[in-house]
């Protein structure tokens, strides 16, 4: 198995990722997708869970940026309503756009970590801009059109990774790196 599909890390969701493990490994900046990792892809608003998350992450000094390769209006809409930078119509897994947005492409890499729930878009951008990644579930089972496709071959990549999860996990209480 290619390793430019590994994650660093493995959560089940958002709300597991341990903070200090984050802190500790020298990561303040954060990406993250959008659909299906923070909310469902046709949920339009954060609920108190997501608002509570963004809080205790600019609590613990994380920046954080949503990266997403859907339409602007679906990406600014949510971005906006809750003071978050955005980058839509990213084009994941290329980079080109992502290291233009992040700095103009200046960036200190360890100080990087990208969330996503797909191995073929999130986690393949994330080692090709190389900086480290958060592997994470999807949020619901019901795919978007866009996403279906690559899903089935997300899910047979997937099976093999988290065969060592308990390596990688980066959830809170549970200290593996």
């Amino acid at each position: 198995m290619s390793k430019k599909w590994y994650p660093t890390w493995y959560a089940k969701e958002i709300f597991d990722i341990d903070f200090n493990v984050l802190k500790e490994s020298g990561i303040k900046h954060i990406l993250c997708d959008l659909d299906n990792t923070i909310v469902p892809y046709h949920v339009v608003s954060a609920s108190e869970g997501e608002l509570k998350w963004f809080e205790e992450l600019n609590e613990h000094g994380f920046t954080l940026a949503i990266v997403s390769n859907n339409y602007l209006g679906r990406v600014r809409n949510f971005a906006t309503e809750h003071n978050i930078e955005y980058l839509a119509n990213s084009n994941k897994p290329t980079i080109r756009r992502i290291k233009k947005f992040i700095l103009n492409g200046e960036i200190n890499k360890d100080e990087w970590v990208f969330i996503g729930d797909q191995i073929l878009t999130d986690i393949w951008a994330a080692n090709r801009l190389g900086i480290r990644s958060i592997l994470v579930e999807p949020l619901v089972k019901r795919e978007s059109i866009r996403s279906f496709i690559n899903r089935k071959l997300d899910n047979k990549i997937r099976k093999k990774i988290l065969k060592d999860k308990d390596k990688i996990s980066i959830e809170k209480g549970d200290l593996n790196e």
